[in-house]
């Protein structure tokens, strides 16, 4: 991962010849250049070479990184995972935490199957809300950081000498959040 003022880089080898790139750019950059120009310049700066063919390879975009729907729930509908929102990619929360529902919801939609009630919709509003709530904090304070090369040197050189804050910061967005399971809703 490569930082800059403007967002950053990631680069992951798909095989020997292949490999992943992709970006997060703030809006504003996007409309002073092209994505290719853009990857260009961050790896470029960096001193890593940018092969020139990628210029005009198709480069696809996506909506904004932050989702954050109204509702997790509504009649019949239970949102998990990235559909019940996210804060950046970059953790794996996203994976993490729709594990994590997928377990937490089960009472709830075992109930659901049985007979629908409102009441199930509601239950799910307020564990979604207890479960992520810490996770999703903690990803901003890293979205923050990243978005300011100044902060993640410092950010990364503290965690260089203290290994520790790095391991919390991980465990943090990754391991699963302490809930209680919401007592089982009775039908009316």
């Amino acid at each position: 991962m490569v930082l800059s003022r403007d967002g950053y880089v990631g680069i992951s080898r798909a095989s020997e010849r292949q490999f992943n790139v992709a970006a997060a750019v703030d809006r504003k950059a996007l409309l002073r250049t092209t994505p290719a120009k853009f990857v260009a310049d961050v790896l470029t700066r960096a001193g890593i070479r940018f092969p020139a063919e990628l210029m005009s390879a198709h480069w696809r975009g996506t909506p904004p990184l932050t989702s954050s729907p109204k509702h997790v729930a509504t009649e019949r509908v239970l949102l998990i995972g990235d559909a019940g929102g996210y804060i950046e990619p970059f953790t794996g929360e996203g994976m993490a935490f729709a594990l994590e529902a997928a377990t937490a919801i089960f009472p709830l939609v075992e109930q659901a199957v049985q007979s629908w009630t409102p009441a199930i919709a509601q239950s799910w509003e307020a564990l979604h809300r207890q479960m992520v709530r810490n996770r999703q904090r903690t990803c901003k304070q890293l979205a923050w950081i990243l978005r300011r090369p100044w902060a993640a040197y410092v950010t990364v050189g503290v965690c260089r000498v203290l290994p520790g804050i790095a391991e919390r910061l991980i465990s943090r967005t990754n391991v699963p959040a302490n809930y209680r399971q919401p007592a089982r809703i009775g039908t009316t």
